[in-house]
């Protein structure tokens, strides 16, 4: 009885291990994003506002890129999320821009639609370049009045939660055998 106790132990801590790795963010506050092209203002943390340079990091508390003209704001969030702000707000402008983010120490595997309802019209294009590197391309973009904005989703290439679940069993029957082998020599060796 004691050897199931510990298996469901065993499994139990597996699944939470698993439960732990996939609860961790997509990109972490701080990963430093390069911009393309250079004329994108970045937000810099230290000085508290934006500068000329295309570079920025992830930080949930502000918006990472303007364009140098200040219409799109780009906004990265730790759990994948991309909002790309109309920052004029009348619904009349059209946005043509392209775009591309690399993330430092990342390992990007898509990105897809959250939601596009405040466009009103044109292409929103993006595709992953490399492993690092995502690209946006803007085709007279228009977007709903009052500072409407649309999502977009990144997702990274993270560990299989199933190795860590074979690892964990692997574990656990190994244990219990060892243990089994343990107290049955221990018995024999004080029996008459």
């Amino acid at each position: 009885m004691k050897t199931i106790h510990r298996l469901m132990g065993v499994l139990a801590s597996t699944f939470f291990v698993a439960g732990q790795a996939a609860a961790t963010p997509i990109i972490p506050e701080g990963t430093v994003i390069s911009g393309d092209p250079v004329s994108l203002l970045g937000f810099d943390a230290s000085l508290n506002d934006y500068f000329a340079g295309g570079a920025s990091a992830v930080n949930d508390q502000n918006i990472e890129f303007l364009t140098d003209d200040f219409a799109l704001g780009i906004d990265f969030g730790s759990d994948g999320s991309l909002r790309l702000w109309d920052n004029l707000g009348t619904g009349d402008d059209l946005f043509n821009y392209s775009l591309r983010f690399t993330f430092a120490g990342l390992d990007l595997a898509g990105i897809h639609y959250l939601d596009a309802s405040g466009l009103t019209g044109g292409d929103l294009l993006f595709s992953i370049i490399d492993s690092n590197t995502v690209e946006l391309g803007l085709r007279d973009v228009r977007f709903a009045a009052g500072f409407s904005h649309a999502d977009l989703a990144l997702s990274v290439d993270e560990p299989s939660t199933l190795p860590l679940f074979a690892a964990g069993i692997f574990l656990g029957l190994a244990f219990t055998t060892r243990r089994r082998r343990a107290s049955f020599g221990l018995d024999a060796a004080v029996a008459p």
